[in-house]
């Protein structure tokens, strides 16, 4: 008897799906991800796997015969390591299959998929994303040939259309955010607290535009001496960059903490000794670093992901024909590779 045909899919959780304060409670740090990974490879259901995980998506990428079995180990992984009931994870999760998860790959790459549509942070996502299933051996055949044709269309895609017209990136963005308020940034005075991939963007656009007062603090102090020297920034140990929110003009949260890293009560003293200056918060992180509840303080404005994608999708009706573009080539690419993997 024949065994059953292997099946490309994709099963995860994205921001289109559910809205922020469920996202935050299916939010995985690298190392969780990491394991989940190791569980894939680990299960017979998968015979290849791909983890891709960031602020606003946790997706398994992978090839088996059981799609059920798939979903519902998919499910479970994410439910235990983010701590959440396997019920509530399997109502906000979705899986697709062969073509169709093959067309959302191509548009989660693109850029297409993203709260900020166009943004090109994805792209460095998706690609480390399939080094790190290379490096584990969790990539064969079918996985090499739909990821080697993916960052061909992705590139043909970014060359071919404007899809990311305007200040797309998410430093960008949080920079043309901070020049509404300002104006002129260079005697704006900025800390950054995470060093990763959003921070090290973040942080390197305010430089870009002029700010010449630029503190990164981060759990990892190599990689933020590191940024600070690359940029002419200072550090601060992350047990004083509090001290620096009585002084700072603009402060940005951009970290992989699990939990809130500034609470109301906590700010309240830093904001009495400003004297009536502002202090404006963007806080970039899923889950959130920073309490809903310090906006309610005096003199604090406080910016999180979904106001940052509100601003960067404001060009979004001029864009829609290079987005509709993109989708054109991308069908056309997508139709061309299910029949070569079906074969």
């Amino acid at each position: 008897m024949n065994s059953a045909p292997a099946v490309f899919s994709v099963v995860g959780c994205h921001h289109q799906r559910v809205d922020d304060s469920v996202r935050e409670r299916f939010a995985l740090t690298n190392e969780q991800a990491a394991r989940i990974a190791v569980e894939c490879a680990a299960n017979p259901a998968f015979q290849e796997s791909l983890v891709l995980n960031t602020c606003n998506r946790i997706e398994v990428y992978c090839v088996g015969a059981d799609t059920e079995a798939i979903q519902n180990a998919v499910i479970q992984l994410i439910a235990h390591n983010c701590g959440e009931p396997a019920d509530l994870v399997s109502a906000n999760c979705y899986q697709r299959d062969n073509a169709d998860a093959i067309r959302h790959l191509f548009e989660v790459a693109a850029g297409l998929d993203s709260q900020i549509v166009g943004e090109t942070e994805i792209f460095g996502q998706v690609k480390s994303a399939y080094q790190n299933a290379l490096q584990c051996k969790t990539s064969g055949r079918l996985l090499n040939k739909i990821f080697k044709k993916l960052f061909q269309c992705a590139k043909y895609v970014r060359s071919n259309t404007s899809i990311g017209i305007g200040h797309v990136s998410l430093g960008n963005v949080a920079v043309d955010l901070a020049q509404r308020i300002f104006g002129d940034l260079s005697a704006c005075r900025l800390l950054v607290v995470g060093s990763g991939d959003v921070g090290r963007d973040v942080a390197i656009a305010f430089r870009n535009r002029g700010v010449k007062s630029l503190h990164i603090s981060s759990r990892t102090e190599a990689r933020a001496s590191a940024l600070a020297s690359a940029i002419g920034g200072t550090t601060i140990p992350m047990n004083e960059w509090q001290n620096l929110l009585a002084t700072v003009d603009i402060a940005i949260f951009a970290t992989s903490a699990p939990g809130c890293l500034l609470m109301a009560p906590e700010l309240k003293p830093k904001v009495t000794v400003r004297n009536g200056q502002p202090l404006f918060l963007i806080d970039l992180a899923v889950p959130r670093d920073v309490d809903e509840a310090c906006s309610s303080l005096e003199d604090v404005y406080l910016y999180c992901m979904q106001d940052l994608a509100s601003i960067a999708n404001e060009n979004l009706a001029a864009r829609l024909e290079h987005i509709d573009q993109a989708r054109f080539i991308i069908s056309q690419k997508v139709a061309a590779l299910s029949e070569s993997v079906a074969r």
